[in-house]
């Protein structure tokens, strides 16, 4: 058996252990790329060339390329939506990709952002690469053409690849929208999306609004690829009172303005990677920073990285409750951290200073500045930055909360150990293997089969194929059959009647 190389760059020795080969299993080598290297296969030169190329290898693989997916009337007598995708983000994107792979056409992604502004990309993710493997991705479905790395190649050159650390974050954003016109993706920015029922016609009717105010969109089938916060809210600790003003802190997901933290004196809460990436900036913009955690040690691990292999990606989603419940708390009881370049980055900065082991206890407000106390001490702040996450809570989704009554969560379907507590993730909802939501034990299906939940409260009951890029192209091709089956299914009585009708025209055909 090969040696396995480690992160840190050291090597285990070989062994046959099944336990040891499943804690740590070693990547599969490249091909051969050499006719590359040496130039002797050209690549495509500009952005405009690779962009036909994209082009060109979705028409090579459109088979079959029939208009299958049958009309259906609005109320209004307008043509309605086969599918309706909520959030412009990485997720939206590529999941309107693939419906458009499977010819499901007729679709549009509504996001409530700007052009350019979706996402965490441009806003929020603050690190200067993406945190997960080069290699992770999958948002072209299979045309290599459209991929990050084609596109990186073809502005870099070969061999760049092989040299690229991490992917970095404003090249990610601009990939994203290149990505979107080259696939051509139907994208409506500026609109939000506020709730959803079913009408008499059996048409799910979306409440969006826009620049021009609210109206209704309606679609046979709704995805609601809504990110992080899709299911929940961002977690602020209740040591933040009503006395503390909402101008002194900021949560991690928040508009932050750093310039204006020059001079100042920022404490940071969190010790995972989103806590350091906001204390990297609010130093590197001159503020006094200071980062306050309970784990003692400083760690660099991110347990996602062991999962990113095709049997647990794919498949976790057929596992019993029971199995999925158990690998989501053992990920939750192992310690992790930010990345070791961004750990390494925090720890070369003067004005940033790192209290591992020390949690806090108190926040208040004396004499017109901040205070915040840990069992070691006090510390006056000008600001405060809260790297807390965030927390399942269908309640807090405005969208969704006219239905909560008939949305299954895990805690009204399974009964964990009693040594292993949900602690909150029993807040998730109960979904069925193609992303649909379920009704409460005894409730009637209604408008379930119809919408479809892509956001990052999905990953109890389907793994990781909802958020980050180790397993969305698996989450995608598994929503894109599930939109395709339900559709097939719905009207396969009436493709019956085609085929009737089909061999009818051939015999006749025969007899002119």
């Amino acid at each position: 058996m090969d040696k396995y190389v480690k992160d840190d760059g050291s090597v285990s020795p070989p062994h046959h252990d099944p336990v040891e080969i499943a804690g740590w299993m070693p990547d599969v080598p490249y091909v051969d790329e050499s006719a590359f290297a040496e130039g002797k296969v050209r690549l495509p030169k500009t952005i405009d060339e690779l962009a036909a190329h994209a082009r060109r290898e979705m028409n090579i693989a459109r088979y079959p390329a029939k208009q299958w997916c049958l009309p259906r009337t609005s109320p209004d007598g307008t043509k309605a939506l086969d599918v309706l995708v909520v959030g412009g983000g990485q997720a939206g994107f590529g999941v309107a990709h693939a419906l458009k792979r499977v010819h499901i056409d007729n679709i549009l992604v509504v996001e409530t952002a700007r052009r350019g502004g979706e996402g965490p990309w441009g806003t929020y993710a603050r690190m200067p690469t993406l945190r997960t493997h080069k290699d992770n991705g999958g948002l072209e479905s299979g045309i290599p053409s459209l991929s990050f790395r084609a596109w990186y190649e073809v502005q870099h050159g070969y061999g760049s690849w092989q040299s690229l650390y991490k992917v970095p974050t404003a090249a990610w954003h601009a990939y994203l929208s290149w990505f979107r016109d080259v696939a051509d993706i139907p994208v409506r920015n500026e609109t939000r999306f506020e709730g959803f029922s079913r009408d008499p016609g059996g048409l799910i009717a979306a409440r969006v609004a826009g620049p021009t105010g609210s109206y209704t969109l309606f679609t046979r089938a709704l995805v609601l690829a809504t990110g992080i916060e899709g299911n929940g809210i961002r977690n602020l600790p209740g040591l933040i009172g009503d006395d503390i003003p909402r101008a002194a802190y900021a949560h991690t997901h928040d508009d932050i303005d750093f310039a204006a933290l020059k001079g100042q004196k920022v404490l940071v809460l969190g010790g995972g990677a989103s806590a350091y990436d906001n204390a990297i900036m609010a130093a590197l913009a001159g503020a006094d920073t200071y980062i306050f955690h309970r784990m003692k040690e400083l760690v660099s691990v991110n347990p996602g990285t062991w999962g990113e292999f095709n049997g647990y990606l794919a498949h976790y989603v057929e596992l019993p409750p029971e199995e999925k419940w158990r690998f989501s708390k053992t990920f939750g009881t192992i310690k992790s951290g930010p990345p070791v370049a961004t750990l390494r980055r925090a720890q070369s900065l003067e004005n940033l200073v790192i209290h591992p082991g020390e949690g806090w206890t108190k926040v208040a407000r004396e004499d017109g500045r901040l205070a915040v106390m840990t069992a070691k001490g006090t510390y006056d702040a000008d600001f405060l930055i809260l790297g807390t996450g965030y927390r399942m809570d269908l309640s807090a989704v405005p969208s969704l909360k006219d239905h909560l009554g008939e949305i299954a969560l895990w805690r009204d379907m399974y009964t964990p150990p009693a040594d292993l507590p949900g602690n909150g993730l029993e807040l998730s909802p109960w979904l069925n293997p193609d992303f649909t939501f379920c009704p409460k034990p005894g409730g009637p299906r209604t408008w379930h089969d119809q919408v479809f939940n892509f956001s990052r409260g999905a990953q109890l009951s389907m793994g990781v194929q909802t958020i980050g890029l180790s397993g969305i192209r698996f989450g995608m091709a598994r929503l894109a059959a599930s939109v395709e089956k339900y559709f097939f299914k719905e009207d396969s009585a009436v493709y019956l009647k085609g085929l009737q009708s089909w061999q009818t025209r051939d015999l006749a055909a025969l007899d002119t």
